[in-house]
């Protein structure tokens, strides 16, 4: 009976634990996001082992072109991923009228927080040259998901509070249409 009572508490702390929004979030955006990962991880599987069994010269080329294509599309992206995948499920865990805005809000903030120059090293130079103006896959990719989800929260939840201001509402009358 002793034994049954700690699996009580436990299971109520669980649950409570479970509800807490931040973690619902992060569930949710991860849920939602995975089967980019799955693709991506099979791609990775593809691309590194089976096809050099498979295939040779430029057909391997070729294939392995189309592999890093799609890894660059999930797994160099994802920390953009869960940006905006964080700010959506937050927004619509505390039940925000419009949780698109807040998941281009969290993409937003995050591209803002990057750094504003890339050091490259050009093809044949001894020395690095620094780029502005273009996003690193350092810095948007797998890398990047801890501030991506950082930076989701923080941004979303200034923007849900701001926008329960009354102060900073504007009100554009009845002939405007409400999605404006």
């Amino acid at each position: 009976m002793k034994n049954s009572k700690f699996i009580d508490q436990f299971a109520t702390f669980a649950g409570k634990l479970g509800n807490q929004i931040h973690l619902k979030t992060l569930r949710d955006a991860f849920v939602t996001v995975m089967p980019l990962y799955i693709l991506a991880g099979l791609i990775v599987l593809l691309n590194n082992t089976v096809f050099k069994w498979i295939f040779q010269g430029d057909t391997l080329t070729r294939f392995q072109y189309w592999g890093i294509t799609i890894a660059n599309g999930t797994l160099s992206i994802s920390g953009m991923i869960i940006a905006v995948m964080v700010g959506y499920f937050l927004a619509k865990n505390r039940d925000f009228e419009n949780p698109l805005a807040a998941s281009m809000l969290s993409l937003v903030s995050l591209i803002v927080m990057m750094p504003n120059t890339v050091s490259v090293v050009p093809d044949g130079a001894k020395d690095a040259v620094n780029i502005s103006g273009v996003l690193s896959f350092n810095n948007t990719g797998t890398g990047a998901m801890f501030a991506g989800v950082i930076v989701a929260i923080i941004a979303t939840e200034l923007f849900i509070e701001l926008s329960n201001v009354k102060a900073l509402q504007m009100n554009l009358g009845e002939n405007i249409p409400p999605a404006v």
